[in-house]
């Protein structure tokens, strides 16, 4: 039999190094984090990054283009087709 070459067994490895390495990056990196006592979008504004809030009341006027993602008392969310 001949020997199995070890090229698998490192990309395997790599591979593996990559995604802990991406899933061990902040939040912050991919998206806007907040946390306040009142997060308010106006209504002109444009978020183009997911929002992750964690507040006492949030309202949301504008256009987030992105996920949402709230945790909070009082949430208002204004939508305009």
């Amino acid at each position: 039999m001949a020997p199995t070459s070890p090229a698998p067994s490192i990309r395997r490895w790599v591979l593996l190094a990559v995604v802990i390495l991406l899933f061990s990056l902040p939040v912050g990196v991919f998206a806007v984090a907040v946390t306040a006592n009142v997060y308010f979008l106006e209504q002109d504004a444009t978020e183009s990054e997911d929002v992750y809030v964690a507040a006492s009341s949030a309202r949301v006027f504008g256009t987030i283009d992105g996920d949402f993602l709230v945790a909070a008392g009082n949430v208002t969310i204004s939508a305009v087709s």
